[in-house]
């Protein structure tokens, strides 16, 4: 419950308008695929409520949508790496795609034998994303949960976050290229998002580091560079 879902919808929306990139979403969160779309010209008019609107004034913003996004259903086919990674390239063949975007892992049917424990078939799901996203150059963006976290001792506070938080295997922390983590903090006198980057494999791309967000009520994000720039 820290906003995963909603800062996937506010990250590749900013992407798709100032890059004019093209988003594939594979998301077992929001089944409602009409709901999402809302939620996208929201974020992409700033406006939480888009009541007020005609159909005329929306329709460029769904258009836009069209020629940028795609929602990838499996219909009645089992959801595991292979049946994915079809599905998507019948989309790529199609489409300019850059982003795989697939929320949750949680849903996702990775083990391929009965013996094979969970820790090797994460391994080789992510090996084959990986190596998908490579020889077609596209980002693929799994959502993870991390595992039961611990109170600190004598503290009203959760242990930390870091790489080998991920449920499941070590070897989210071992494969991937990037990792990101997600709080948020809700507390009476403060309210705000922080993003951990927790590991850069490219350090010419960018760093690891923390950034602070405040979240508007259209879902968009404001970026800060400490907590005390987020107010009260």
């Amino acid at each position: 419950n820290s906003g995963k879902p909603v800062f996937l919808n506010a990250l590749p929306c900013r992407i798709m308008q100032q890059t004019d990139r093209f988003v594939c979403y594979l998301s077992f969160e929001v089944p409602d695929k009409n709901k999402h779309i809302a939620r996208l010209v929201s974020l992409m008019l700033g406006k939480a409520n888009t009541t007020a609107y005609t159909d005329g004034q929306l329709t460029p913003y769904l258009d836009f949508l069209d020629t940028h996004m795609i929602h990838l259903d499996m219909h009645e086919v089992p959801p595991t790496p292979g049946n994915i990674l079809h599905r998507a390239d019948l989309i790529r063949r199609r489409h300019p795609l850059k982003y795989l975007v697939i929320d949750p892992y949680l849903f996702v049917e990775a083990q391929s034998g009965k013996n094979e424990t969970e820790t090797q078939s994460i391994k080789s799901m992510l090996t084959r994303f990986q190596s998908w996203g490579r020889d077609n150059h596209i980002w693929v963006i799994i959502v993870a949960h991390p595992h039961s976290l611990k109170k600190i001792d004598g503290k009203n506070e959760m242990e930390d976050i870091n790489m080998y938080t991920i449920s499941g295997s070590a070897n989210w922390a071992n494969l991937a290229d990037f990792i990101l983590s997600i709080t948020r903090i809700n507390e009476p006198d403060r309210a705000f998002t922080r993003l951990d980057v927790l590991k850069v494999r490219d350090q010419e791309l960018c760093r690891t580091g923390t950034v602070y967000y405040t979240r508007q009520p259209c879902g968009r994000y404001e970026e800060h560079e400490s907590e005390e720039e987020c107010g009260g």
